[in-house]
Order: C-alpha cells, then sequence, then structure tokens
C-alpha cells in the first residue's frame, strides 16, 4: 500500500501518474560513461538470461552506494538488452528540492514510486526496478552488509499480484562496503525533521560525512576540507556483484510472501559471500605461494 504522504503528493502532481522522462540519448550517454566506475568497482552482472520477455519486476536489495549500483545495474541491463524498456522506481525526495532540479534518475528512466505509476509502467510492457527494503535497507549499518533487508514491505508482491507478472530477485553484493555506515539511522530521521519533510524512516551517516563534518565546524581544519569532502564522497573500491535470481513465476506469487522472497535473496547473498571469501584466500595462497618460491634476493634485493 502506498503511505499517506506518497499518495498526498500524487495528488498534487497528478502528471507523475503517467510522466516518462526517460531520454534514450542521455541513456546511451551514461551507459559509456559508466565504463570507467564499473572497471573501479569491478563490477559484474550475472543471470540477466534468466529474465524472462515482457513486463517484470525486478526486485533487488538497495546499498550505502545506492547510485553507483543504479548506473550499473542499468550500463548491464543495456549492453545486455538494447532499447528494451526498463524503468525503476524513486523516493518521493527525488522529487522534492532540491533534487528535483537534477532530473538525472527520471531522465535515466526512473518514475514515481506509487503502485498506481508503478502499474501503468508494466501495464505498459516495461521491466520494472523496484528497491523494497528502500532508505532502511540503504541505512543499514556496515556490520549488516551482508543482510537482506526488504523491511517487510509487501507492496511489491502486492502489485506483481495486480499487474499478473513474474518477479525476479536481483542480489547486489559489495556496494555497502563502498562507504563505512553507522547506526542510528531511524532515529537520526526522527531527530532531523527529515522524516517528516521528506518521508524517510532513516536518514544515512557515513564515517567519511562524521570526518567532513567535524572539518567544516573547527575553523583550524578548513585546509582539509578537500580532503575531507573526498573522503565522504569518493566510494571505496569495493567489488560489486549483482546477480539476478531464477523468477518467481505469476503461478506461485500468490502464495509467495515478503519473507520467502528475503529468504531466496538471502541465500543469493550468503553465496556471493561464500564465494568472494574463499576467491580472497585462493588470492591469498597464491601470493604467498609465489613470494616463498621466489629466491631469496628476489625477496630482499636489498641484502644482495
Amino acid at each position: 500500500m502506498a503511505s499517506r504522504t506518497a499518495d498526498e503528493f500524487l495528488a498534487q502532481h497528478p502528471e507523475l501518474l503517467d510522466e516518462d522522462e526517460r531520454s534514450p540519448a542521455l541513456v546511451r550517454r551514461v551507459v559509456e560513461l559508466a565504463a570507467p566506475l564499473e572497471r573501479y568497482h569491478r563490477f559484474e552482472c550475472r543471470g540477466l538470461e534468466r529474465v524472462p520477455d515482457g513486463p517484470v519486476l525486478l526486485v533487488a536489495n538497495h546499498s550505502a552506494a545506492a547510485v553507483q549500483e543504479i548506473l550499473l545495474i542499468l550500463r548491464s541491463w543495456y549492453l545486455r538488452f538494447g532499447e528494451r524498456p526498463a524503468r525503476g522506481l524513486l523516493h518521493r525526495a527525488v522529487y522534492e528540492f532540491p533534487f528535483r532540479q537534477i532530473p538525472l534518475l527520471p531522465r535515466l528512466g526512473g518514475v514515481f514510486a506509487h503502485p498506481r505509476v508503478a502499474l501503468r509502467a508494466l501495464e505498459r510492457g516495461s521491466a520494472l526496478l523496484v528497491f523494497p527494503g528502500g532508505e532502511l535497507s540503504v541505512c543499514r549499518p556496515f556490520s549488516e552488509r551482508h543482510r537482506i533487508l526488504l523491511g517487510g514491505r509487501s507492496g511489491f508482491l502486492d502489485l506483481a499480484r495486480r499487474a499478473r507478472v513474474p518477479i525476479v530477485p536481483l542480489v547486489v553484493h559489495g556496494a555497502h562496503t563502498a562507504y563505512v555506515m553507522l547506526r542510528g539511522a531511524e532515529r537520526r530521521a526522527e531527530l532531523s525533521g527529515l522524516g517528516r519533510l521528506l518521508g524517510l524512516k532513516a536518514v544515512p551517516m557515513t564515517v567519511g560525512g562524521v570526518v567532513l563534518a567535524a572539518t567544516l565546524l573547527l575553523p583550524p581544519l578548513w585546509p582539509l576540507a578537500p580532503l575531507a569532502a573526498a573522503a565522504a564522497l569518493v566510494p571505496l573500491p569495493a567489488r560489486i556483484t549483482a546477480e539476478a535470481l531464477d523468477p518467481i513465476p505469476v503461478s506461485a506469487i500468490d502464495a509467495a510472501t515478503v519473507d520467502s522472497v528475503q529468504a531466496v535473496m538471502q541465500r543469493g547473498m550468503d553465496r556471493l559471500v561464500a564465494e568472494r571469501r574463499r576467491a580472497r584466500r585462493a588470492e591469498l595462497e597464491q601470493w604467498l605461494g609465489a613470494w616463498g618460491s621466489a629466491k631469496p634476493e628476489a625477496r630482499h634485493p636489498w641484502r644482495s
């Protein structure tokens, strides 16, 4: 179900019901520009061959590196499917000042996150990307980076049942390592007033953000402000992997629950985590083996 504020916002902006600002030229340009970002994060997207034809609901987990993961998924989608229509739901905050003045995400295919808008997109034949966990998933602390959190939100299941479209779980691993997220996000939303203002249930805060805030509040540290801003804004070069899992067919959606979908995605995440750990262990063993087999003068050239 839509929240009262989302209903009110759509009533105030009825043009969002059918508004589609997607610019194919901009999408192509962003796909090209995202190539360095793909190399920086060593991004890999698997399983897109599992996505069935026609309208489909892609259900993904969100992370601290939210914008980066969206751009990387968009690049992989475009390289795989070309101009196949795809849209993504955007939080109301994107349509508020000052973000409304920078309409990048809507022009890349984003539409207002409301059940009626989402249903229209699916009825037009689009694939639709949703992040049910939203800001709750984005703001989960760094210690929970391997946890799938959908927040108990069942709107995506209601949408799939109404539209009679399959669900494809999409698991993203590694993006939450790009920023070190701190605890207390829900409390910050309450105390800051941003929860009421922007309809957010959690407000993020990273270690880099704390460093930047401290730098700006202490005049002697102002010369370090550019470095602090870079620490807050530039993501760590975390390796990111996304994988589309087996679709949940229309015939099985009526029996599906938020917990069952979350469990499927968590198993996919656990498998990716275990795979990454094995790969790191193999790399370390290979490096140690190469180091041990090297001649002493090669390991310690200063001794020769």
